[in-house]
């Protein structure tokens, strides 16, 4: 590339960055506020932790790691747990809703009965949410 080439391109990519602001109404650009970091790193740790339960990747577990017990009781007796469960069994009831039955006697319903089912709180609160 000749040095002309060069700064010609240099130019424009300028111009086109002096244009991002007028482009975009709010600035794309977040400044994160200052946080502990020691709770935030167990906090998104734990938020990791539980997605990666629910999407059964955690392998073989028997107990909350001790760090996240906290988070766990947070989301459970919080608003969180509550509207996920909400959610759930809205998105139950509305596939439910879909299926044509056949109306021969026999049709049946199969429940897998776990936390999906049936709420585990009382058995987390026994148990120090661990």
């Amino acid at each position: 590339m000749a040095s002309g080439t060069g700064q010609f391109v240099y130019t424009i990519l300028l111009l086109l960055i002096g244009q991002i602001p007028s482009a975009f109404p709010q600035s794309i650009i977040q400044i994160l506020p200052k946080v502990n970091l020691v709770s935030d790193k167990n906090a998104l740790y734990c938020d990791s932790w539980r997605f990666s339960v629910e999407t059964n990747d955690a392998g073989y577990w028997s107990t909350i790691p001790t760090r996240c017990r906290n988070f766990v009781k947070d989301y459970m007796i919080g608003d969180r747990y509550k509207s996920d469960s909400e959610v759930v069994a809205g998105n139950s009831l509305t596939f439910a809703k879909s299926l044509e039955i056949a109306g021969d006697g026999k049709d049946a319903w199969v429940f897998d009965i776990d936390e999906t089912l049936l709420t585990n709180l009382p058995y987390y609160e026994a148990h120090g949410f661990g």
